[in-house]
């Protein structure tokens, strides 16, 4: 399997790009290392889908479900193949939100004061989770009032990365700080403190920052290592993959010094 995985896994990354090539995108970078995910995934009917647009009237409000998550109901509304369940613990059905949600908010912790609707629930202890309508703004929140994602393209790529890096690595450590210097309630204001110590990291040792990476999530990434750090709860938390452990030596030492952190190999 190693062999194989050295041979794609250059560039494995994909590129940022618009609502109509993200599926293909994002199979692009699955597919290597599961072949079988895109044949898991449950599309929504497109009855179903303007059913639920009627249902929360947002014809009546003039606007629209962004393209990027339109674009995903149509080849994952009832199924995502793992990749929330995995990662934030939800799973994305579109009957499901039928029987109960069907309100459009005013999104009061925006600053530009958008609508925003309930898209999905943890499974556990039904926490909403909400998006913004707007082509420009589809910002996720969690629980109403806390950022959580900069927008649903980026959300869905960020669950891609933490469940499938695993298989890219042979080797991965969990990440913890030991310092109480980003331990924010702020949760945004955390990552904006934190991520600017990052880039200089990752500009030293030429890593590349993803696109999809926001102010709660960090990801940075080489043939040979990748970093994800997650501030989307107090205190943040991170991995780092690498196949060969000397690889990853200096800018675990860099991380230890100028963030404060430990590492937990698994």
């Amino acid at each position: 399997m190693q062999i194989v995985l050295n041979e794609i896994i250059k560039n494995r990354i994909p590129i940022e790009g618009n609502a109509e090539t993200m599926i293909p995108r994002l199979r692009a970078y699955i597919e290597p290392v599961d072949s079988e995910w895109f044949q898991k995934l449950k599309p929504a009917s497109e009855e179903n889908i303007e059913k639920w647009k009627k249902k929360l009237k947002l014809e009546d409000k003039g606007v629209d479900f962004p393209p990027t998550y339109l674009e995903f109901l149509r080849h994952a509304g009832e199924g995502d193949g793992g990749l929330f369940e995995k990662t934030i613990g939800v799973k994305i059905s579109l009957e499901s939100q039928f029987p109960y949600r069907w309100s459009v908010y005013l999104n009061e912790f925006d600053e530009s004061h958008p609508y925003y609707f309930e898209f999905m629930d943890t499974v556990d202890l039904n926490i909403p989770y909400l998006m913004n309508l707007g082509d420009k703004n589809n910002k996720i929140y969690m629980d109403m009032e806390q950022e959580f994602s900069e927008s649903f393209e980026k959300l869905v790529f960020q669950c891609a990365v933490e469940v499938y890096e695993h298989l890219y690595f042979s080797n991965f450590e969990s990440i913890w700080p030991t310092v109480d210097k980003f331990d924010s309630f702020d949760l945004v204001q955390q990552g904006k403190e934190l991520f600017p110590i990052l880039d200089k990291i990752v500009e030293k040792y030429r890593l590349q920052k993803a696109w999809f990476s926001d102010d709660l999530f960090y990801f940075a990434y080489t043939d040979e290592m990748a970093l994800l750090i997650n501030c989307r709860e107090v205190g943040f938390r991170g991995i780092i993959f690498y196949n060969q452990k000397e690889k990853v030596k200096n800018i675990k030492a860099s991380l230890i010094s100028e963030v404060g952190v430990e590492f937990c190999e698994e």
